[in-house]
């Protein structure tokens, strides 16, 4: 019994120190990957982040580096409501019909998509209001429903 509350003591007295730490994984491909924690499983590395884990193969990895500070604080943060999404949509204006500039049109587009789903991510992991999720999916929706005309017309 004594042994146990030793333990338990001692984990109790880590915890603050280990909640403090985070991991940066350096990819062969320059990304980087932000993790809670990781372990390594024979040419494979999973990796514990607040959205769950990945697996990556170690073949992958340049470097791992513990650093300091909470994994949360490395985040960006949520706009507050009254901001608008950094990537609002766009007023409906007409296709391009070149081409060329529609598929310009199409990528830049895509492109915007995304950062909006990853904006619509950080905003709904920081604690944003209901409304503005919503406003922000329903312009997302927008976007997306727009790609998919352009997509039409480029016969993808």
């Amino acid at each position: 019994m004594k042994a146990r509350s030793t333990l338990f003591l001692a984990a109790l007295c880590l915890a603050p120190a280990m909640a403090h730490a985070y991991f940066e994984i350096d990819l062969a491909s320059g990304g980087t990957i932000l993790a809670e924690s990781y372990v390594e499983e024979g040419d494979q590395l999973h990796v514990y982040r607040p959205a769950g884990e990945l697996r990556v193969d170690r073949a992958k990895v340049r470097e791992i580096r513990e650093r300091e500070g909470s994994l949360v604080s490395t985040q960006p943060k949520a706009k507050p409501a009254e901001e608008k999404p950094a990537v609002a949509a766009a007023p409906a204006e007409a296709l391009p019909t070149d081409q060329e500039d529609l598929t310009k049109a199409e990528l830049k587009l895509t492109r915007e998509i995304i950062l909006g789903h990853r904006n619509l991510l950080f905003a709904r992991n920081g604690g944003a209001e209901e409304a503005d999720l919503k406003e922000r999916k329903k312009q997302l929706d927008a976007m997306e429903e727009r790609r998919q005309d352009m997509r039409k017309q480029l016969g993808l």
